[in-house]
């Protein structure tokens, strides 16, 4: 027999696990995001944007190989991204 739960009460529940889910993976819920298009200093605002969003860790326990490398992975493109701001910045 399937179990009706209303509408409201389902939102809820979705609301409460997308926040478990992002708790657990170390991040925070998406904001709207708004970045000036306007053409100067566009690329260096695109890359900081990112640049500002890629501390996240995911924790997990037990202990994940996988979590590890994607954690790895997540510092590594926060470097670049360093690197490339840096280098934007210097030319602009």
């Amino acid at each position: 027999m399937v179990k009706h739960i209303p509408y409201l009460e389902l939102l809820a529940k979705v609301e409460e696990l997308e926040e478990r889910l992002a708790t657990l993976a170390g991040m925070r819920k998406p904001d709207e995001v708004f970045i000036d298009a306007t053409p100067e200093g566009y690329p260096v605002r695109i890359l900081q944007h990112y640049r500002d969003r890629c501390d996240g860790r995911i924790e997990a326990h037990p202990p994940s190989p996988v979590y590890d490398i994607m954690n790895e992975h997540q510092i590594e493109r926060a470097e670049v991204l360093d690197r490339a701001l840096a280098k934007l910045k210097e030319e602009g």
